[in-house]
């Protein structure tokens, strides 16, 4: 973590993601505390890579398309436990629970476990999609302003 110089050398808590692994590593205090696969966004609404800090937490809440019905990227209104925002513009941490599937590969055209759909057979909107059981015990570690990494 000192490489990363996150505030100073504390760190206190940093969410890492690497989209190349389509992994989240949580640390705190500069300790590694849990890993977890993840599915991040499609070719054509990739994750932003960059440094981000946590804007806003939510649970629950409901998801909204920005996207017009009939278009490839819509979706219907999506009911969701847990939500991070790392970046403005609906960015977010969040429990996918259509998806069975998580890790390397996830994020490309996939037949997922639960039986394929066209909401769990490709990558994200963007967002970091995690299973229901992991973004539970993560939520009530990471505080407003956390640092976020994401490479």
């Amino acid at each position: 973590m000192k490489h990363y110089n996150v505030y100073g050398s504390n760190g206190g808590q940093v969410l890492v993601v690497s989209l190349i692994e389509q992994a989240l590593r949580f640390y705190n205090n500069g300790k590694l505390m849990r890993a977890f696969p993840i599915v991040s966004g499609q070719y054509l609404k990739p994750s932003p890579p960059g440094f981000w800090s946590i804007i806003l937490r939510q649970s629950p809440t409901k998801f909204k398309s920005s996207e017009p019905q009939g278009s490839a990227f819509w979706y219907p209104p999506t009911p969701i436990q847990y939500a991070l925002e790392y970046h403005s513009g609906g960015y977010f941490f969040h429990d996918a629970w259509w998806r069975s599937d998580f890790g390397p590969g996830d994020n490309f055209p996939h037949n997922d476990a639960s039986g394929t759909t066209i909401y769990n057979g490709n990558g994200s909107h963007g967002c970091i999609n995690m299973n229901p059981n992991d973004i539970a015990w993560l939520y009530p570690q990471i505080p407003w302003g956390a640092a976020v990494i994401m490479y």
